[in-house]
């Protein structure tokens, strides 16, 4: 009778541990979870921080937060544009030879006319002509400089890859400024 009990004893002691190892088991998976629930909330709001950087820029409505959207000066898309070099700076070996075909975390901007035509595209490789573009494309007339006279663009569209970061926006100016850009585009 004796040993019995003390196998009773041992058996619920071994089931005790089982029972144990089980619910810590359980309690490191569920931390995981956590782990990977904040890892997503984390990406999904650097990618909307991120993509707000042109998504401020849309012709209507507002962003995904909520923002009201605003026009861009010929600032803001040389700002976009830089902002797409040093970020595919970061991100590929070669951004000079990179394209979006390549490789869709590659960031391209593009500057298109009024019909819709892309008529600087891959902006971000062309800062030779970032003084012409601000010197022309800043006041619809330099004569007579002032705050209603400042050249607005819009993004136009906006792409994004398939972890639905932006990686290609089209400005487009709110007035006619074809020439200038066609002009611009032959010192590329």
């Amino acid at each position: 009778m004796e040993n019995a009990s003390k196998a009773l004893i041992m058996g619920a002691g071994i089931l005790l541990a089982i029972l144990l190892i089980g619910v810590a088991i359980n309690f490191f998976r569920s931390a995981s979870q956590v782990t990977k629930t904040y890892d997503m909330v984390m990406r999904s709001e650097e990618i909307m921080e991120f993509n707000g950087q042109f998504t401020k820029y849309l012709t209507d409505g507002q962003n995904s937060r909520g923002d009201k959207k605003e026009a861009a000066t010929i600032y803001d898309v040389i700002s976009c544009a830089n902002y797409a070099y040093n970020f595919n700076n970061r991100v590929v070996e070669d951004p000079q030879n990179a394209t979006r075909s390549q490789d869709p975390v590659i960031l391209e901007i593009a500057i298109e006319k009024s019909d819709g035509t892309v008529v600087i595209d891959n902006l971000q490789k062309h800062s030779n002509i970032y003084t012409e573009l601000i010197q022309r494309c800043y006041y619809a007339n330099n004569a007579s400089p002032n705050v209603n006279n400042i050249i607005r663009f819009k993004a136009t569209r906006v792409e994004n890859n398939e972890a639905g970061r932006v990686n290609y926006v089209t400005f487009r100016s709110q007035v006619y400024i074809d020439n200038i850009l066609e002009d611009i585009k032959k010192h590329i």
